[in-house]
């Protein structure tokens, strides 16, 4: 109920926790039926009963305008953009495009190993040094350490625009004092040019 709730919420809002980057190949087969257990749906299961919301592109839109226009989009109303590393994903042209847009956006990128294959040279490129999650040894593990990397991210996210509001605040205050003492000072002068005139 509480995931429900604030899965509305999130709807409403058009804004996500963790946008999924994937290979289809990982979770269709050639005739397009979801592959029964397959690991994007168990981490799908894994987040929504956390109660962390996501985007994923659960159609295939890898076309035209569309994809231009909605990936994109959905990257930046997500807060974490999680990458299911596989070989599938890892020879993926798409899934590549989607880390460089994350990047760009400077979103929280976290990969997944789904197995043991290594990263492409443009992959690579952009997250090598980045922690990841070892699914491929431990899968129960690992779907655990998804949501608690996620979580902590989102927790780092949320610490961070709190202390930028706190900051702003502390200026607007800081600016509103400033306004305060330049009238004071003007009142003051003001003063004591009248009191001037009435001594001449």
């Amino acid at each position: 109920m509480q995931f429900e709730k604030r899965h509305k919420k999130t709807m409403a809002n058009e804004e996500y926790d963790v946008f999924i980057s994937y290979s289809r190949k990982d979770y269709v087969d050639e005739n397009d039926k979801v592959i029964p257990g397959n690991v994007v749906s168990k981490i799908k299961d894994c987040l929504s009963a956390a109660g962390i919301s996501y985007w994923f592109d659960e159609e295939g839109i890898y076309y035209g305008d569309t994809f231009t226009e909605k990936i994109p989009a959905n990257i930046e109303k997500s807060k974490v953009f999680l990458f299911l590393a596989s070989v599938n994903s890892n020879q993926s042209k798409w899934t590549s495009k989607e880390i460089g847009c994350a990047e760009n956006m400077e979103k929280r990128i976290i990969p997944v190993r789904i197995d043991k294959s290594p990263y492409n040279k443009s992959v690579m490129f952009r997250i090598a040094d980045l922690d990841y999650v070892k699914y491929y040894s431990n899968p129960d593990k690992g779907l655990d350490d998804i949501v608690d990397a996620v979580k902590k991210a989102l927790k780092d996210i949320e610490d961070e625009e709190r202390r930028i509001k706190e900051e702003e605040e502390r200026k607007k205050e800081r600016n509103k004092g400033d306004v305060k003492k330049n009238k004071k000072d003007v009142r003051k002068k003001s003063a004591d040019i009248k009191q001037n005139r009435k001594r001449q």
